[in-house]
């Protein structure tokens, strides 16, 4: 993997987010890109136009206004923050400074990416809490890489969780994983599927032959119950785990991984796929 981007909100940067994205980084030997938004404000000022070779006073937005002078020196400083954790971690790594739209920014930001990483709680109104928020839950639909919405407070990833249910959006998401990390081949991968008593897993002889070339350690569990409830329950506790899901398993984002109330899952740090695309 080469490019891996980190979002960045410019007023508010979170150190322990930045150094989950530096580990991504140097684990894959990739070049952190920090996307810093701005989300400036903008105004209409007069401005002289000319059509058919005539000049006329007409208006244009300008960043030129006082609320923005504060948010430029934040970004600046922000800047300086992620450069230095950057270099204490020994992670190459470049800025992109953008100051328009945020969504906007980040769709075309992703087109031009491998991965994707973005904080749960990023946000750029005071309205939107929760977590993921409703900008992060954008990002998602909108997104044009893989995405991996992290947990700033794990430091290492000891363990893969693969939610499988036999779909093609499902067999996507890991192709994309272990293509994107083929150095977390030795890390071990729990593959999980919510079925019937006694049901086995889907087409597990073509699932385990596929990843046996990319993964040395692979263990099969089958849960029996409530899809949600038996999935929380199999999670609750687990540290250093990162959950690989399809794009169209919203349901574990909205059901399971969003309440703070499961507290033991809450934050597990999420893979995302986003060939077929992630709509809310």
């Amino acid at each position: 993997m080469d490019k891996l981007l980190l979002i960045i909100d410019s007023m508010k940067p979170d150190i322990a987010a930045i150094d989950f994205g530096c580990y991504m980084a140097g684990l894959t030997n990739s070049r952190l890109t920090g996307i810093f938004l701005e989300n400036l404000d903008f105004e209409e000022v007069p401005a002289p136009k000319t059509i058919n070779g005539k000049v006329y006073l007409g208006t244009t937005k300008s960043t030129a206004i006082a609320s923005n002078e504060e948010k430029r020196m934040k970004c600046n400083e922000s800047i300086e923050k992620f450069k230095a954790q950057c270099s204490n971690n020994q992670v190459h790594y470049a800025v992109h400074r953008d100051r328009s739209v945020p969504l906007e920014e980040l769709k075309m930001e992703s087109k031009f990416a491998d991965l994707l990483m973005i904080d749960a709680e990023t946000t750029f109104t005071k309205n939107d809490t929760g977590s993921p928020t409703l900008f992060v839950k954008e990002v998602l639909d909108e997104a044009k890489c893989p995405v991996i919405i992290i947990n700033k407070d794990m430091k290492q990833i000891d363990e893969l969780v693969f939610v499988y249910d036999g779909s093609d959006s499902a067999i996507y998401s890991i192709k994309q994983f272990a293509y994107l990390f083929p150095e977390m081949r030795k890390t071990t991968i729990n593959v999980v599927q919510v079925a019937g008593h006694g049901t086995k897993i889907t087409a597990r002889q073509k699932i385990k032959e596929w990843l046996e070339a990319h993964f040395d350690q692979i263990v099969f569990t089958t849960l029996d119950g409530d899809e949600f409830e038996t999935l929380q329950k199999y999670l609750a506790g687990r540290k250093n785990a990162l959950l690989i899901i399809d794009s169209l398993y919203k349901p574990i984002i909205d059901t399971i991984w969003s309440k703070p109330g499961n507290a033991d899952i809450h934050g597990l740090p999420l893979f995302i796929s986003n060939h077929f695309y992630f709509h809310y």
